[in-house]
């Protein structure tokens, strides 16, 4: 008997990282929308590409079970044995790791070729204009099912893109030219609110077109970034500087998790992303969309990043429940505070600093200064989060890289207005050394409009000066 890790995602597909197996798709509807993960005992191996194939009754076991009603977060589910009956001394052990729809993926001898087909056929090229200036993008067009959306109130025919804010380009005029050459005219979605189904802090964008073939144009699915692991296999896809023709690379995950700078941390690839693939996709070796092509830095090689697609679904989902992404805001704004700069002034341990790593108040809203009395050049060495007098997280400031202010900027972002964030600081003395530690209750708001807009526009003007 073998043991062997497996991925189930839908009944029509059962995934292994050797590859892929053949199943028949009209076990399709009788699965549930639920993602699982979990392991196959007995019935083959599939350590190899030559005994990929021998755990078939396996997947037809998960599915005579169907549908999976998943009570517990782990469940054994038996193997057929050869009447047609359940074995119960083979089984399947799963676990629910998300919900999410998935669409069968029929059959294929070869993963790579699968997921380069949905590439081909769903990638697509921007071009925008604003005034004098135009730029161009990529982006994917995806299956209204994973979107917060009721494609019932679009015209028929209409399909859906998801793309990049910057891309997007904050109300530009759009176009799309179709993996056929097509070229079509593009409109942003709104919200029920009224509102534009888009963030620029994070980067996203829904556009809608309306071809006159729809039918003809498949449709990419989502799949779930927060699995994603390093060292996984990703296909990015998209048209590089403006490059009439799409490009696609192949490549793996580096660092899943990545602080860039960004708020969202990036799915960090050796994968080649330039000017141009912004918005496009980048595929999983299940063929999903696990991110967006965003960005990569100057002179850097084999290193770009994709924005984590499940964040960004949360993102367009809060636009169209609350007409916007509601984030927190204290009006501290801090700077790194490496060792070298704690050494200079003399904050370290040895000196009787117990947490002698933290952060700099590099500025402060006047309003928040005048209320509660944090000033520039304070030392933050910690954070605590209240709920009232409830006591909801801590956290343990150390921000000495100048690529963690997004992460940083996270933590506030994350909090709901109405609660407060208790600085734990210590305060430069003018002769040198620090005065004692002062608890400073900050107030909680919800950012302000026009902090979000000018987040929005370092972003934007960010990828117009030279980052991709």
């Amino acid at each position: 008997m073998s043991t062997n890790d497996m991925v189930v995602r839908s009944g029509a597909e059962y995934i292994h990282p050797a590859g892929y197996l053949p199943q028949d798709a009209e076990y399709a509807s009788r699965l549930k929308p639920e993602a699982v993960v979990g392991n196959v005992d007995g019935y083959g191996s599939v350590e190899s590409g030559s005994a990929m194939r021998e755990p078939v009754r396996g997947m037809e076991a998960l599915l005579s079970d169907a549908p999976l009603e998943i009570r517990s977060q782990f469940k054994k589910i038996p193997l057929l044995n050869s009447e047609g009956g359940s074995d119960y001394e083979n089984y399947v052990s799963a676990q629910v790791i998300k919900p999410s729809y998935i669409s069968p993926m029929g059959y294929t001898d070869e993963p790579y070729d699968y997921v380069e087909s949905i590439a081909a056929s769903t990638t697509v090229y921007f071009s925008a204009r604003k005034g004098d200036s135009g730029w161009s993008g990529s982006g994917v067009i995806v299956d209204p099912r994973d979107l917060p959306i009721n494609a019932d109130n679009y015209p028929p025919g209409t399909l859906f893109v998801l793309t990049c804010q910057h891309v997007e380009g904050d109300g530009a005029e759009l176009y799309v030219t179709m993996p056929d050459g097509k070229e079509i005219e593009a409109e942003v979605v709104m919200s029920p609110h009224g509102t534009p189904l888009t963030d620029k802090i994070d980067d996203v964008a829904l556009v809608a077109i309306h071809p006159d073939n729809p039918q003809s144009y498949p449709m990419a699915r989502l799949g779930q970034s927060d699995v994603v692991d390093m060292g996984d296999e990703v296909l990015v896809s998209g048209h590089p500087l403006g490059l009439p023709q799409q490009v696609m690379t192949w490549g793996r995950i580096t660092q899943p998790e990545a602080d860039t700078g960004y708020v969202a941390p990036g799915l960090q690839t050796d994968a080649a992303i330039n000017p141009g693939n912004s918005g496009g996709p980048m595929f999983n070796m299940n063929g999903e969309v696990v991110g967006l092509n965003t960005y990569g830095f100057m002179r850097a090689e084999n290193t770009a990043f994709a924005q984590p697609i499940n964040i960004l679904l949360d993102d367009l989902i809060a636009v169209a429940t609350f007409g916007k992404k509601v984030r927190g805001h204290t009006g501290v704004h801090l700077k790194p505070f490496p060792l070298r700069d704690r050494k200079d002034v003399g904050f370290v341990w040895q000196n009787g600093y117990d947490d002698a790593t933290g952060a700099l108040v590099g500025d402060v809203d006047i309003l928040t200064m005048f209320l509660t009395g944090i000033r520039k050049g304070d030392v933050v060495t910690s954070m605590d989060v209240m709920q009232g007098d409830k006591l909801i997280e801590s956290y343990d400031v150390n921000y000495s890289n100048r690529y963690q202010d997004g992460l940083m900027k996270r933590k506030i972002y994350n909090q709901k207005a109405g609660m407060h964030v208790v600085y734990h600081v210590y305060r430069p003395k003018e002769g040198g050394g620090f005065e004692a530690e002062k608890l400073i209750k900050v107030p909680v708001i919800e950012l302000p409009q026009d902090v979000y807009d000018a987040e929005g526009m370092k972003i934007f003007q960010r990828f117009m000066g030279g980052m991709k």
